[in-house]
């Protein structure tokens, strides 16, 4: 059986894409619009897809003359082509892309397709210089002066639009970081289509690496935020399904998964962070191929210390760099390329929800066993976590726990031949004396094995007097519920609840679930023109397709997806998805990341209790969201189904949405 590996904090791109631009040595002559005296020239080669290439070209005589004194070199990136005789200019821009003033420079490039511009006196590298090229059906490619060397090329093109996307202060970015960034989409490996153009180019590389270069983006241009609001001891609790298959005609596996952390964010300057991952505990449980099926429980001291910034907006990011990670009992090992965990805060609480997207691609080691053999690549494996971060309270007593509460509950079961998912909906009641009253719930089961998919409605009868014990520590724990152990937390706040649980048997059958809980708002919340980030996972169960197989998907929200709330009635979803599929759990994944963003129209139920359904229409197909807003409606917790309009779900998950500002 192959062996999977859990990953932890480390989301990532669902396939490995890259462009690596040659720099450019060599000059041709240069024409300058804006003065003579020069302190320093930018330079480097333009590279576009074959299939634009003339759009470009040949564009004047200064670039023939050129031709004369510089020697041709072929492209390094596969799929590209240097342009000859292209006209390069230097201008300045305004926040929004648009061109200030008269051209500052220009150029053409040589047959090798390089170029060089002198900066005139008081032009200095700056976010807002840009060098660009402009082809004859009007297309342009651009690339942000932020140091002397720069290339044009898809990917510099692509991290300029970002930038300008992104309405930020173009002309007062940190140089370095963009750089830096720059660098990190350039260490993707990818070959160009002979048939796309530009557009299409940009197309796939927003599809790959959209979501990591906004996410870069939104941190290199975006102040820093107070530590000293969010600093202190954190408890995070966690849910996720992993997908892995393999290029050996091995069996796939599905992943379902639990974990329990307990952190400590310190103060620093600038928005530094030091984030310390003091102890995890969890569960996990596997089904390879529909036949086998693993459970397995950990418990491990960390005290590992990372770095995280924390921005004006909320925003606590993490980034990680390239890794590569060994396990030589097992003869495996696992690379990770860089890439920004994005947690978003709700309001000013000390609460955190962060959606990871990670993905590794497992190689056998080397001969001695020290080592990634890169040319013995045996598959690749995705995982999808809704994680949260709550601030422990400090001398909390059951007086702090009353009032009513609205739950959302998602749960997955494998055994052999078998997988489910359960989602459930209901309402509670804290006494504030240690009791608990629980009401009737609703909730969605879906299942499907080798023989198709099933679903069916699910419930139960409400519950009075459960007594409710915590943590005698006063730091929210829960340690049980009606007389059962629980794994669960309340915040400092007393107004978000989260509690997980695990069981199984190794060879037998694994569940996973995540119950999630917010305190209720007294009156029907006003919403009308609020906007929040929509944070969703989801697992897919389809049919059987005739041969005795069947699909098993993951779908998840990228980060910058939104929900507008038009008014109390009408809401907008706006934003990208992504779905990694397997057929069967035997074949290849597949990875479908929403190339362009979509924009959805959705009504919207609001109870005086703030209860909450949301329903989206999308062609043939429907989401209905249901769940609750807590409070100050900064937050809300939902289910997720999706499936035909009128019929049987196909998808069932969790979805979290939290207030956000421009």
């Amino acid at each position: 059986m192959e062996q999977f590996k859990k990953i932890l904090l480390v989301p990532a791109i669902a396939s490995v894409l890259a462009l690596t631009a040659c720099g450019g040595g060599s000059s041709s002559s240069s024409d300058s619009t804006d003065g003579a005296d020069s302190t320093a020239s930018v330079s480097g080669v333009v590279e576009v897809p074959a299939a634009s290439a003339s759009d470009f070209a040949d564009q004047g005589s200064l670039a023939s003359l050129a031709n004369f004194f510089i020697s041709p070199a072929a492209a390094a990136i596969l799929g590209l082509e240097a342009v000859e005789g292209a006209r390069v200019e230097l201008i300045r821009i305004d926040n929004d892309g648009n061109q200030v003033g008269d051209v500052i420079a220009s150029t053409y490039t040589s047959t090798d397709g390089n170029y060089e511009l002198d900066l005139p006196t008081g032009v200095d590298l700056s976010g807002d210089l840009i060098v660009r090229i402009t082809g004859t059906n009007n297309a342009t490619m651009s690339a942000m002066v932020v140091e002397q060397a720069i290339d044009i090329n898809p990917a510099a093109d692509f991290v300029a639009r970002k930038f300008i996307e992104s309405d930020a202060d173009l002309g007062s970015l940190e140089l370095s970081e963009v750089v830096e960034l720059r660098g990190q989409v350039e260490e993707f490996d990818l070959t160009a289509d002979p048939s796309a153009d530009i557009e299409a180019m940009l197309a796939i590389l927003d599809s790959e690496l959209g979501e990591f270069v906004e996410s870069s983006v939104t941190k290199i241009s975006t102040e820093e935020g107070d530590t000293n609001t969010i600093a202190g001891n954190y408890y995070s609790s966690a849910f996720s399904y992993d997908l892995h298959d393999s290029d050996l005609g091995q069996g796939a596996t599905l992943g379902i998964e639990i974990w329990l952390n307990d952190f400590a964010f310190a103060t620093g300057t600038d928005g530094q962070v030091d984030i310390t991952l003091g102890s995890e505990e969890g569960a996990d449980a596997g089904l390879n191929g529909y036949s086998y099926v693993w459970f397995d429980t950990w418990m491990e001291e960390m005290n590992e210390t990372f770095p995280g910034t924390y921005l004006a907006n909320g925003v606590l990011t993490i980034e990680s760099q390239f890794s590569e990670e060994l396990d030589t009992d097992d003869g495996y090992g696992w690379r990770w390329l860089p890439v920004m965990l994005n947690l978003q805060q709700v309001g000013d609480k000390g609460l955190f929800v962060l959606l990871s997207q990670e993905a590794s691609a497992r190689y056998a080691l080397t001969e001695d066993n020290t080592g990634i053999d890169p040319d013995a690549k045996e598959g690749d494996e995705i995982s999808r976590a809704l994680e949260i971060f709550a601030r422990q309270p400090s001398g909390m007593t059951d007086a702090d726990l009353a009032g009513d509460f609205g739950r959302v509950y998602l749960e997955s079961y494998l055994n052999s031949g078998n997988i489910e998912v359960l989602t459930e909906t209901n309402t509670l009641t804290f006494d504030g004396a240690g009791k608990l009253d629980v009401d009737a719930l609703s909730g969605h089961r879906l299942s499907i094995s080798t023989s198709g998919a099933a679903y069916e409605t699910v419930s139960e009868v409400a519950e009075t007097g459960l007594p409710v014990v915590l943590s005698e520590s006063g730091d929210g724990d829960i340690v049980s519920i009606g007389g059962e152990n629980q794994d669960g937390f309340v915040n400092d706040t007393f107004d978000f609840i989260s509690i997980v649980s695990a069981e199984g048997t190794d060879g037998s059958f694994g569940m996973v679930g995540q119950t999630l809980m917010v305190k209720l708002p007294a009156s029907t919340p006003q919403v009308s023109g609020k906007r929040y980030r929509l944070m969703s996972l989801s697992l897919g169960l389809a049919g059987n397709t005739g041969d005795g197989s069947s699909e098993v998907e993951i779908s998840n929200s990228q980060f910058n997806t939104y929900l507008s709330m038009e008014s109390q009635t009408e809401a907008t979803v706006e934003g990208r998805f992504t779905n990694a599929s397997i057929n069967g759990l035997a074949g290849d994944m597949e990875i479908d990341k929403s190339a362009d963003t979509e924009t959805l129209s959705g009504a919207v139920s609001i109870g005086s209790n703030g209860a909450l359904t949301i329903t989206v229409p999308e062609g043939e197909e429907t989401t209905i969201m249901e769940g609750f807003f807590n409070q100050d409606a900064s937050m809300a917790l939902l289910t997720n189904r999706y499936g035909l309009t009128g019929g049987d779900p196909s998808e069932l998950g969790l979805v979290v949405l939290i207030e956000v500002t421009d």
